[in-house]
């Protein structure tokens, strides 16, 4: 039997969700009832933030430890009601008013999209994504995009990441990308926008801001695997690249543990990636 629970949002501030653990804030099914927001857990639980969608934008939702998503992003997960599920390319995918900013590239194992009319998109090799999509990969997958300003992203690890908002004009200096990593790893190379604008990846935990030509491998190198000092972490570890080839991790709550692959790459990990 589903047990549900029911929380008042503070609108005047971020949802601060006590019972809300930054592993459901990850993995929950967000969706949208009125102006509620539900969130259905893997286990059959649910936490019911009532009143959620009176204000627009919605406040942040933050989980017990202080991890959170932001009231734009959290919209774009729930979507704006019932789902239903569009075949690659066929004629209803949900982007009648969004703008086209990438297609896939690479695909290995399953992916879908979310439309923001909340269509699910199943993504091929060649299938169009769009601003405000919501894209998933499963475990065994990975997913990789190329943008239009020639920024490549790879998401493996169970990811699921928000396309929210793209705005690039070739040679323009106000140009922007901000995504949000909800779980899962995440690589990048990025384009020009990194060059001529800002490139923000949020996650629950952190944010980046990536400016310059910054390479994110999307798997740990072995040389962080075997690390004493990264075992059994439970939130995001960034990794952000140094001048010279090595990279630091910054583990939230914990020193800095400096990893050197002898590469210029940094990583973005978000733990527990899989888990639902």
């Amino acid at each position: 039997m589903v047990q549900a629970m029911t929380i008042q949002a503070n609108v005047n501030g971020g949802a601060s969700v006590p019972e809300l653990t930054q592993q459901v804030l990850q993995s929950a099914n967000y969706i949208r009832a009125g102006s509620d927001l539900i969130l259905q857990t893997g286990d059959g639980q649910e936490i019911v933030v009532d009143g959620y969608f009176h204000s627009n934008p919605p406040p942040a939702l933050i989980a017990d430890n202080g991890s959170s998503l932001s009231g734009d992003t959290v919209s774009l997960l729930a979507g704006p009601g019932p789902v239903q599920l569009a075949q690659a390319g066929g004629a209803s995918e949900g982007v009648a008013t969004a703008e086209q900013i990438g297609e896939v590239k690479a695909l290995s194992g399953t992916a879908t999209a979310q439309r923001t009319d909340g269509s699910q998109v199943e993504l091929k090799i060649g299938t169009p994504v769009f601003q405000g999509d919501v894209v998933a990969v499963s475990q065994d997958g990975k997913l990789g995009i190329t943008f239009e300003d020639g920024a490549v992203f790879s998401l493996s690890n169970g990811g699921t990441m928000v396309l929210d908002e793209m705005v690039y004009s070739a040679g323009g200096s106000s140009n922007k990308m901000l995504f949000t990593l909800v779980k899962g790893a995440l690589g990048l190379v990025t384009g020009e926008i990194a060059g001529t604008g800002g490139v923000e990846v949020n996650t629950p935990a952190a944010v980046l801001a990536i400016r310059g030509t910054t390479v994110i491998a999307f798997e740990l190198p072995e040389s962080a695997q075997n690390d004493p000092g990264l075992s059994g972490f439970s939130e995001f570890i960034m990794c952000v690249e140094c001048a010279n080839g090595p990279f630091e991790a910054l583990v939230p709550n914990a020193p800095p543990i400096l990893v050197d692959d002898g590469n210029n790459t940094a990583v973005i990990v978000a733990a527990g990636g899989g888990q639902d």
